[in-house]
Formats: structure tokens, C-alpha cells, sequence
């Protein structure tokens, strides 16, 4: 997601993260893609965007956040976190020139890290009676890809990776599959909604969910 400009201070009161749910489909899109080196800010207002991952690259605790604020009174019972792939960490050079040379990368990768939200939530969300989290994040050296790598080696070895990936976690994906789906309230009967929701399956089952969401006039439209 695309993370905007400027933040609050001070304490107390209703603090929540700035955004809004009425930006156009188009402009979340163009700011989302907004990655710094790549694409120049998305500019609306006052305001100027720039991909989210340059500040929370693993939203996972963002949406614990916008879920309490949504259904205050509602039980907290499974976070997903879905990641894109990444790779071991290595060794660096420890020459002078290359800590150099490093020193703008360790703040980038510092600033972009997804492993502090994930080390964040394995910690917090045990203390929720009945919270369960999962994090699927394939960890590979098919997964360094550069965000402008179009060579077709490169990706075809990323999906290579995440294939196998979801195979060894063949378990795990069933796991929450069955959390997710929740047993059916006794005496319910299914709308076609829920069927469809409780016969999707993640993994290497190759279920698909799609979710049809209100349209508004000229949402794609630039």
C-alpha cells in the first residue's frame, strides 16, 4: 500500500495511522507504485505519496491496527501475513571502502525491513487469548529479484521458488484454511457467499477468491 505524507504528534486521543477510503482506485495504484528511484511521488493536494514499503514494508501490524479501530469489540483471532520472498542474510565485506558503500544500503534495508514487524507481532499477539498468527514468507536465493527485473530466468525462477515454498508448507496453508473457513453457527444454512468462501483453499490446493467490491463513478478514470 502507499503510505502518505506528514504524521501526527502528541499523545492521547483516537491516534490512528493518516489515509482516507474514498481515494479513487487509479490513485492508490500510481501511489502505491510510487517507489522511490523508480517513480516519481504521486502528488494530490498537498499531499505527495510514495510506496509504503519506504516506511512499513510488512503492513501486517497496520491492519491489526485498522481492524481494532473497525470492530473494537470483535475478538482478534488470526493475522496472515503474506510475504514476497526474500533471501539468508550474508556476510559483509568488512573493507573499509565497502562499509562505506554499505552504509547507505543498511539504512535502506533498515527502514524497509519486514522482519521487525514479524518479530513484533510473534512477540504480542500470543498475549491475545485465542489470537493465532502465520507468517509465509519464502526464504531462497531465487528470491533476489530486483523490483525492474524483467529477465524471464529471474522470474521464472521466483515462481520456481515460491511453488516449492507452498509445498513444504502444505500443512500450514491447511492449518489456516481451517481457521479461516470457521465452523458454520449450528442450524445456519449457506448462502452461496459463504459456500463459495468455505470451498476456497490456499497452497497447493490452487483455490481462488474473488471479492466483488462497490464500484464508484469514474474510479479508473484519470
Amino acid at each position: 500500500g502507499a503510505e502518505g505524507g506528514g504524521g501526527g504528534g502528541g499523545g492521547g486521543g483516537d491516534r490512528h495511522v493518516p489515509g482516507s477510503c474514498k481515494h479513487l482506485l487509479w490513485q492508490g495504484v500510481r501511489a502505491s507504485s510510487a517507489a522511490p528511484y523508480y517513480l516519481a511521488d504521486f502528488s494530490m493536494g498537498a499531499d505527495k505519496w510514495q510506496d509504503g514499503a519506504v516506511t512499513c514494508n510488512n503492513p501486517s501490524m497496520l491492519g491489526v491496527m485498522e481492524a481494532r479501530r473497525l470492530w473494537p469489540d470483535r475478538p482478534l483471532d488470526c493475522v496472515v501475513s503474506m510475504g514476497s520472498g526474500t533471501v539468508a542474510p550474508r556476510q559483509r565485506d568488512m573493507s573499509s571502502i565497502s562499509r562505506m558503500i554499505d552504509a547507505g544500503s543498511v539504512l535502506v534495508e533498515s527502514a524497509c525491513s519486514i522482519d521487525r514487524v514479524d518479530e513484533s507481532l510473534r512477540t504480542l499477539l500470543p498475549l491475545i487469548p485465542g489470537a493465532r498468527y502465520f507468517r509465509f514468507n519464502p526464504i531462497d536465493e531465487r528470491c533476489q529479484v530486483e523490483l525492474d527485473d524483467t529477465e524471464q530466468g529471474l522470474l521464472q525462477g521466483l515462481m520456481d521458488a515460491t511453488e516449492d515454498y507452498i509445498k513444504a508448507e502444505d500443512k500450514r496453508f491447511a492449518e489456516v484454511c481451517g481457521i479461516l473457513k470457521g465452523p458454520l453457527a449450528e442450524g445456519a444454512e449457506e448462502d452461496e457467499g459463504t459456500a463459495a468462501v468455505l470451498a476456497t483453499e490456499v497452497g497447493s490446493r490452487r483455490g481462488l477468491l474473488l471479492v466483488e467490491a462497490p464500484r464508484v463513478e469514474d474510479e479508473v478514470s484519470a
